[in-house]
C-alpha cells in the first residue's frame, strides 16, 4: 500500500490457490491502515473466502476491508459476494477489485453500494462513496455458534429420522405377522 507520507505497507496472502500458488509461503499478519476516516484492512482475492481471517479484522476495529483479486469470470459472482458476506460477519464495509470479476463496494450490512464488472469496457472504473465504519456483530460476540447448532439439528434430525423408520419397520413386520 502506498501513500503519500506514509511507510509503504505490505500484505502476503494468507490463502493460496491450490493450483496455482502452491509454492508460496502463506502470510500470516494482518495489514491495518490507521486513516482519520477509520480503521482500514487489506485482504487479497481468496482470503475473503474464510471466515478466520474476516472475523480477526473485525476484531481488530476494521471499518473497510480493500480487496484486490483475480476472479476466473464464471465464479465472479459467487466469489465476489461472499466477500460481501464477510463484510457483514465481521461489521465493515468492503471495496473489492478482481479482474475478470466485479468492481463491487459494499457497506457493513451487505447493501451493494455500487458494482460493474471488471471487464465491462477495456479499462473500468467505479466511483462510490463508502462508509468507513466499524460495527460489532453478534458473528464477532458470539463466534460460530449458529453453525454449530444447525450441524446439531441436522444430527439430531438424522437420527430421529432413524428411529421412525426402524419404528415403521417394526410396525411393519408386526403387522405381516397378525395378518
Amino acid at each position: 500500500m502506498y501513500a503519500a507520507g506514509a511507510a509503504v505497507l505490505s500484505y502476503d496472502k494468507h490463502h493460496m490457490l491450490p493450483a496455482f500458488e502452491s509454492k508460496l509461503k502463506p502470510g500470516a499478519t494482518l495489514t491495518l491502515i490507521f486513516e482519520p476516516s477509520g480503521i482500514w484492512g487489506v485482504a487479497i482475492c481468496k482470503d475473503m473466502d474464510f471466515t478466520p481471517l474476516s472475523r480477526q479484522y473485525g476484531e481488530a476495529g476494521a471499518g473497510l476491508m480493500l480487496v484486490p483479486a483475480w476472479d476466473f469470470g464464471w465464479d465472479r459472482a459467487l466469489h465476489g459476494h461472499m466477500a460481501v458476506m464477510r463484510g457483514v460477519e465481521s461489521g465493515f464495509s468492503i471495496v473489492r477489485v478482481a479482474k475478470r470479476g466485479y468492481l463491487t463496494v459494499s457497506d457493513d450490512r451487505g447493501r451493494i453500494l455500487a458494482e460493474s464488472r471488471s471487464d465491462s469496457a477495456p479499462f473500468s472504473t467505479l466511483i462510490a462513496v463508502v462508509p468507513v465504519i466499524h460495527d460489532t456483530t453478534l458473528y464477532l460476540l458470539l463466534g460460530d455458534w449458529f453453525a454449530w447448532l444447525v450441524l446439531a439439528m441436522f444430527g439430531f434430525t438424522l437420527v430421529q429420522l432413524y428411529r421412525l423408520r426402524e419404528n415403521l419397520h417394526k410396525r411393519r413386520v408386526l403387522d405381516a405377522k397378525v395378518n
